[in-house]
């Protein structure tokens, strides 16, 4: 298949959450899919080789787009074109297998008849000369060549057409996603290279992670969601240290962990029970002081 329908607002929805060297393995998949028409091979070491890629971000593409099966990695996508193009070539075939199986010319028509279609008419002996102003005869199914009725043919039948693209988004929707995608780049990046430093080793990445990346920009300020992870990984709340800073946990307190940034307090455990102490003295305290309040009232009372 020499080229294949690409819809950029479709493309660009579904891989949002790509990184750059995703993003370019899964175009390479795509175009080794079409150019062979046959599903992913199984052996994605010579696979990765083969699309030069590595093969740790080869599998996080195929396990997010793709459906592994006995023989291969399938593309329900691209299958589906690929059914149409086929369906449309073969329609193709045997309507020209067709008209080429038909007699065209009457007997004598021809000087030679086992000559090519192509082969251009020779006036026999009984023929009458043209005249210079002899109308030229009109041309019927019957007198053209097999070759002129294929071309014929060939320019009526209906193209192959590309996939109905999808409705055009409204351009505001086309810049927030736009901005979206950036912030998400940017805070995975600051997220990793603060992971990275913490526990020496780069963070795990999924189509999950990936999703829950985005939930977060779209929880908390834009601008400053990258600059929020970062503060997170380096937050040493003894929860969040036992969670290894997943990016779940992140999710989960998006606003908390905001407040703290803004304000430049980080909240461990030890801090929060302490407030919780503080407020249960308080409470204690309260409560000592407006019964001794009540009494004294009670005995002024009794007392007049």
């Amino acid at each position: 298949m020499r080229h294949y329908p690409f819809h950029v607002g479709d493309y660009r929805s579904a891989t949002a959450h790509l990184t750059d060297a995703e993003d370019l393995a899964y175009r390479r998949l795509l175009d080794y899919y079409y150019d062979t028409e046959q599903q992913i091979p199984i052996d994605l070491a010579a696979m990765a080789r083969r699309l030069r890629v590595d093969q740790s971000v080869l599998v996080v593409v195929l396990k997010d787009f793709f459906t592994e099966t006995a023989d291969g990695w399938h593309h329900e996508r691209c299958d589906t074109e690929l059914e149409k193009y086929h369906d449309f070539t073969n329609s193709g075939r045997r309507g020209a297998e067709k008209r080429w199986g038909k007699d065209r010319h009457p007997i004598g028509t021809l000087s030679n008849p086992s000559s090519p279609p192509n082969a251009p008419l020779i006036a026999t002996k009984n023929q009458e000369p043209r005249t210079v102003n002899q109308e030229p005869e009109p041309r019927t199914k019957d007198s053209e060549s097999p070759l002129l009725v294929l071309q014929e043919n060939q320019t009526k039948s209906k193209p192959l057409q590309p996939a109905a693209p999808a409705a055009p988004k409204k351009k505001v929707a086309d810049v927030e996603s736009l901005e979206l995608q950036a912030v998400c780049r940017e805070t995975w990046g600051r997220y990793s290279e603060a992971y990275a430093v913490r526990y020496g080793t780069p963070p795990v990445r999924n189509a999950k992670i990936s999703g829950q990346v985005k939930q977060f920009c779209k929880r908390v300020p834009a601008c400053e969601a990258p600059a929020i992870a970062a503060f997170y990984v380096a937050h040493n709340n003894a929860f969040y240290v036992t969670k290894g800073h997943a990016v779940g946990q992140l999710l989960a307190d998006a606003e908390k962990l905001r407040t703290e940034w803004a304000t430049n307090q980080p909240i461990t455990q030890t801090q929060a029970a302490q407030a919780d102490r503080t407020q249960a003295n308080g409470n204690i305290w309260t409560k000592i002081i407006n019964e001794a309040k009540e009494r004294e009232r009670n005995e002024g009372i009794q007392q007049a």
